[in-house]
């Protein structure tokens, strides 16, 4: 999908956010230098996996970066290699307290002005980003209907109410093996139950039958008595 520029400052753009979930709570109680030592290794993984899908950053406040991207399915694939990234470096180096990311990705018009971008769009992205868990990738129907969808295994979560926003909206989040693990999980024990309820049928199926054969010879001896 290419951007549309126009001639009051608006362009078409996915708009992501990302964060590091539990931010707060992790640091209160660590040195400045771990602080540091702690964002060092977060843009130095981030920064590069933005750049590689031709992600815009427009700024980053505390642990949130803001990005943009002209093309959707870019940012949606940055989505996904980012927790890549952080997933790996997380069971390489094992941490004490592993670096654990969100993604929330909205398309829409948004306004520019000094490097900074502003509107509905932005408010949207970041209100979209508090539905979203450690390691998901979440973003809005207007993402779904312009991304490319063939390659990207996607899970939708409905229509959603979000604080701040006027009308509720589509969301959608990209499938995980833990998805896949899950989804068999429930499909086994589903299994089960329609098996322990074959058991139970036929438990009682060959009860009445028993009791049916029982009933038929005991009729027969009373009518020879």
């Amino acid at each position: 999908m290419t951007a549309k520029k126009r001639s009051n400052g608006t362009k078409t753009l996915a708009v992501m956010f990302v964060d590091m979930v539990d931010y707060t709570k992790n640091t209160s109680e660590i040195s400045s230098e771990t602080l540091h030592e702690l964002h060092d290794d977060y843009d130095n993984l981030s920064i590069p996996v933005f750049q590689s899908f031709e992600g815009r950053v427009i700024k980053k406040i505390g642990d949130a970066f803001l990005i943009t991207f002209e093309n959707p399915s870019d940012a949606v694939y940055c989505g996904i290699e980012l927790q890549r990234t952080f997933q790996d470096y997380n069971k390489k180096f094992k941490p004490k307290k592993p670096i654990k990311i969100r993604v929330a990705i909205h398309l829409g018009e948004v306004s520019f002005r000094a490097g900074d971008v502003y509107g509905d769009t932005v408010n949207t992205a970041s209100r979209l980003e508090s539905v979203a868990s450690a390691g998901q990738v979440i973003f809005s129907g207007a993402v779904y209907s312009a991304m490319e969808k063939e390659d990207i295994p996607v899970m939708h979560l409905g229509l959603r109410n979000l604080k701040g926003l006027k009308y509720p909206i589509q969301i959608f989040r990209v499938r995980t093996k833990r998805d896949e693990w899950v989804k068999r999980k429930i499909y086994l024990h589903k299994m089960k139950n329609k098996l322990n309820a074959m058991v139970l049928f036929i438990i009682l199926f060959s009860f009445l039958v028993v009791f049916s054969v029982l009933a038929v010879y005991y009729l027969a001896f009373l009518a020879f008595v």
